[in-house]
This record gives C-alpha cells, sequence and structure tokens, in this order.
C-alpha cells in the first residue's frame, strides 16, 4: 500500500494503458469499416461512371460538315476504322484541293513580270504604263485564238454589188441595145441579194464566231497617259482572266464547228462586262480600306445575294475565295443552249446565276452582215455567270492595297463601318439590241415587270 502511494503515477499510468488497448481496437475496427464501406462506394461509382461513359465518333467532309456520326462506349474497333477512314479522307482532301487549284490557276499567269505585288521604285512609273499596252494588245490576240472575226462590211458589200449592177445593166444594153427592162432589173435584184448572201456565207465559214476587241467592256481604247494605279492594274489582270475563261468556254462549246458560224453554237459576242471590283475606287485611283477580318474555317453562304450562297468580299468573312461576276450576251443556237452553259463549268469555277433569252431577227442582222445560218434558229442570250477565284495561288500576287481593299491585313481597322460595305449588285435590265431583233420584242426567257425586254 506504502509502494502504490508512493508510485501512484506508474500504476494510473499503467492502468489507461490497459484499458487503451481494447479501446483502442473498439475505434480502429470502426474505422476500417467506415473506411472500407466509403472506398467501396467510390468504386461502384467509379465503375458507374465508367461503364456509362460514351464517346461521339465522327468524320469530317470536304465542306466541314459531320459524316457518320455514333455516340458508343469506347471502342477499339471504331476508333480504329474511324481513324483509317479519316485518313482516307484526309488524303482525299489534300488530292481535291490540288486538283481544285491547278484547275483554277490552269495557265493564268500575269500580263507583264515584276509589276505584282509591287514593282521596283525605278519602274513605279513605266511598269503600270506597260501593262496597260499589253493589256490592250491581249485581247484581239484572246480573239484570235478562237477564230473569232468581224462581219464583213455591209458598205464594201454593197460597193460590190453595185458594180454587179452596173456591169449587168451594160451588158444588157450590148445586147439588146435597150436599157434593162423592169423584168431583167428585178432578176439582176435577185442575183444581187443570193450573191449578198453568197458573200456573208463564204465569210462565215472562215471563222468560228462573230467578235471584236470592241465586245469587252472595261478595256481602254488607248494606254493612258498618266500611270494606273496597281489596284487598277490588278482589276485588269482579273477581268483578262475571266475574259480568257469566257472565250475559252467559247471554244469549247464551238470545237466541232468545222463549217465555221453556221456549225457553231456560239455565233456571235455581243458583250462581257465584268462586274466592278469590291475594293476599287472610282476610275482606278487606288483601293479602299476594310477592316481585317480573320476569315471562318467554312467559307460562308448568303443565299439572300445569291442563288449558290457564294460571297465574298469586305464583310463576308471570307478568306477562302473571291467571286467576280460577269454578264455575257451572246447569239448562239437555240437548240444548243445547255452546250454553251457546259462549256463555262468546265473551263473554270464559273456557274450560270440568271439567263434572258430575247428573239432575233436574222434577216435584219444580215443586213448588219451577221449570217447564222439556215437550219439553226438563234436566240439572243444575256447570261449572268459567277466566277470563283481561290485566293490560295493569287494572295502572294496581290498588291498590298488589294488586299487592304478586301481586309487581308492584319491589324487593319477602319473606324467608318461603311467603309468597307461592298457595292449593291447593278440592276438588271434588257440589253440594248444586238443588231437585230426588235428592240420591243418580248424575252424568250423570264419576263420583268414593267420591261417589255
Amino acid at each position: 500500500m506504502k509502494w502504490l502511494k508512493a508510485n501512484w503515477v506508474i500504476v494510473v499510468l499503467s492502468v489507461v494503458a490497459l484499458a487503451a488497448l481494447p479501446t483502442a481496437m473498439y475505434f480502429s475496427g470502426n474505422m476500417r469499416e467506415k473506411i472500407r464501406a466509403d472506398l467501396a462506394k467510390r468504386i461502384d461509382a467509379d465503375m458507374k461512371e465508367l461503364n456509362n461513359v460514351k464517346v461521339q465518333y465522327h468524320l469530317v467532309s470536304v465542306d466541314g460538315t459531320k459524316l457518320l456520326e455514333k455516340t458508343v462506349e469506347p471502342n477499339a474497333a471504331y476508333t480504329q476504322w474511324y481513324k483509317d477512314e479519316w485518313e482516307r479522307i484526309r488524303s482525299r482532301t489534300g488530292e481535291v484541293s490540288e486538283a481544285a487549284l491547278a484547275f483554277n490557276r490552269s495557265d493564268h499567269g500575269v500580263l507583264v513580270a515584276d509589276l505584282f505585288p509591287a514593282p521596283a521604285p525605278r519602274a513605279a512609273q513605266t511598269k503600270p504604263l506597260e501593262f496597260a499596252a499589253a493589256y490592250i494588245r491581249a485581247h484581239p490576240a484572246m480573239l484570235a485564238a478562237i477564230r473569232a472575226g468581224e462581219p464583213m462590211d455591209p458598205a464594201q458589200v454593197a460597193a460590190m454589188l453595185t458594180d454587179y449592177q452596173q456591169s449587168q445593166y451594160e451588158r444588157i444594153r450590148n445586147q439588146t441595145g435597150k436599157d434593162p427592162t423592169e423584168e431583167e432589173k428585178a432578176t439582176v435584184a435577185a442575183e444581187m441579194r443570193a450573191l449578198r448572201v453568197q458573200q456573208y456565207q463564204r465569210h462565215a465559214g472562215t471563222i468560228a464566231v462573230y467578235a471584236g476587241p470592241y465586245v469587252f467592256e472595261g478595256v481602254p481604247a488607248s494606254v493612258p497617259t498618266q500611270e494606273p494605279s496597281l489596284a487598277q492594274c490588278w482589276d485588269w489582270q482579273e477581268r483578262f482572266w475571266i475574259h480568257k475563261d469566257i472565250c475559252r468556254a467559247i471554244e469549247l462549246a464551238n470545237r466541232d464547228a468545222t463549217g465555221g458560224v453556221p456549225d457553231s453554237v456560239v455565233k456571235r459576242i455581243v458583250k462581257i462586262g465584268v462586274r466592278p471590283a469590291p475594293y476599287l475606287l472610282a476610275e482606278g485611283r487606288g483601293a479602299t480600306t476594310a477592316s481585317y477580318e480573320a476569315g471562318t474555317d467554312k467559307a460562308p453562304q448568303d443565299f439572300t445575294r445569291s442563288i449558290t450562297g457564294r460571297v465574298s468580299g469586305p464583310g463576308t468573312n471570307n478568306k477562302w475565295y473571291d467571286v467576280r461576276v460577269v454578264r455575257v450576251e451572246v447569239v448562239l443556237s437555240s437548240r444548243r443552249v445547255p452546250v454553251f452553259i457546259d462549256a463555262l463549268a468546265a473551263t473554270n469555277f464559273m456557274t450560270v446565276l440568271d439567263m434572258d433569252l430575247y428573239r432575233v431577227d436574222p434577216v435584219e442582222d444580215l443586213r448588219a452582215g451577221y449570217y447564222y445560218g439556215e437550219n439553226d434558229p438563234v436566240v439572243r442570250a444575256v447570261f449572268d455567270v459567277e466566277t470563283v477565284w481561290l485566293r490560295e495561288w493569287r494572295k502572294d500576287l496581290m498588291p498590298k492595297e488589294v488586299q487592304g481593299g478586301l481586309g487581308m491585313l492584319e491589324g487593319v481597322t477602319v473606324d467608318d463601318p461603311f467603309a468597307s460595305a461592298p457595292p449593291p449588285p447593278p440592276t438588271r435590265r434588257p440589253p440594248p439590241g444586238a443588231g437585230g431583233g426588235d428592240e420591243d420584242s418580248r424575252p424568250r426567257g423570264r419576263r420583268r415587270p414593267n420591261e417589255d425586254g
């Protein structure tokens, strides 16, 4: 007892130690059960989440739309199949892209070297004038390549027929000693009409289509005295490419015209006019400035502005291509209009947006020297043709002021919200007479309100 009192601290600690052991075992067991339950709960939740995991498999087409979408649990077979298909599509996309670039670029070289995107300082004044001269010269050569020619001059034919008439009257006087009778005059007049047609037939057989350099709108009659801006030169360059493609399409449509104009699909070019560029200032003084547009991964579409939905220029956010619309007015075979439309599509990225057909009076056109043939009815057609030009092969050639006008220069901003607005399309009105037919004749295509065609 005396020892316990002297060593009570040791005794108390021993009792506490002996009591702590079962207490600790009790509480540790409870904690183990709780931890085990929490762990089991988490494992169960993770298993459920794993079992409910789904992924979406899909492919992406050339135009950016999703294909073959499928949402399922992760599957090695699906993963491999979609991977292989994507690699195949990507390889084909590259092939299609290269083919599209080659098709669009074709042989569209620049008319003058060392001008685009900017000439050397010492040539800044001479190169634009050299380009203007080359642009003017190129169009007669372009027409010669498709066997185009102007009609015979009616005045020359009339002079020839007058000589023929006088020679026939003189022959009659020498044979009869009298002036020609009314019957003899009628016979000579009939011979003269036949001779006129023969002359026109002979000339029509030597060419494939009637046209002269005057059919191209926007081509200067002579080299300007003041050097044009680089923006104006670039607009002329694009116009030249468009003119060339239209002529190549006409040549393709007329490839089987071994007998000249009477065998041709397109018998006469009346006018080819390209809509003004959205970046060009009046009279070619320079280019507008538009805010930079990064563009979207997929080319934008706006079916309120075009039946194809294709739009370009400032405000459209289109970084892929530029659209230029050209109006083509021709006289062609009424039975073979689709041949010309197909030839446009086969030549380059060209789509007919609108077409109006008008009657032609062959007799009236014959008086002007145009002979279209006797067994092939013709119409005068006005086409609005959309041409598409990919930027990938053109952007490095574009002058900086043109790139700025199209919103292609990073960091450029414009405070005026209307500064980059593209010009509105011109109002569609019936074209002037094509040298034949009645000005008030009604079109065979769509008829517009308050327009008599």
